[in-house]
């Protein structure tokens, strides 16, 4: 089975990091193919100049970033990347299953309801299953959009999981 995962692997950070990292490991161990889908949402996406791995500030950030793209070039699989629903439908339209989480995809504070891929409603259902693994809203306190958005996208997976109880509130609201 080809499966692609949509997560937060662009946050320089190593929780963000490190999970996508296992979760490619475990899908893989579990004689799956994996890639991680190399999306960003347009309010994260870095100026051009940042993609040099230069920053306004110290020269730490900027070796922190090289070394945090680094390790996702020796370890995490990508695709191609994707800037528009349309590019993400064509990309995942390879898959088998597409998972997103963990991590906080669906918090309306950190993505906006514009920006909903990570609600995976652009994936045709009948060729490709729609998991939710850990994901999380990460604050009960969501936009009104985002849970009006949410509602009728999560009705469509195939199965899904949270991180933690006020998640689980919120899928079942």
């Amino acid at each position: 089975m080809n499966v692609g995962i949509l997560t937060f692997h662009w946050a320089n950070n190593y929780g963000a990091q490190l999970q996508a990292y296992a979760l490619c490991e475990a899908i893989r161990g579990l004689g799956h193919q994996v890639s991680v889908v190399d999306y960003v949402p347009p309010d994260h996406s870095l100026r051009w100049w940042q993609g040099w791995g230069i920053h306004c500030g110290t020269p730490s950030l900027t070796l922190k970033r090289l070394r945090f793209d680094s390790f996702r070039r020796r370890f995490i699989p990508l695709t191609r990347r994707c800037r528009t629903l349309h590019e993400l439908r064509r990309i995942t339209a390879e898959f088998d299953a597409l998972i997103t989480g963990s991590d906080q995809v669906w918090n309306g504070n950190i993505v906006k309801a514009t920006d909903v891929p990570y609600f995976l409603g652009f994936v045709d259902g009948q060729h490709c299953r729609r998991i939710s693994y850990a994901a999380c809203f990460g604050d009960s306190n969501q936009p009104p959009q985002i849970i009006s958005v949410a509602g009728p996208l999560l009705r469509s997976f195939d199965d899904i999981s949270v991180r933690d109880e006020m998640s689980a509130a919120l899928v079942q609201q």
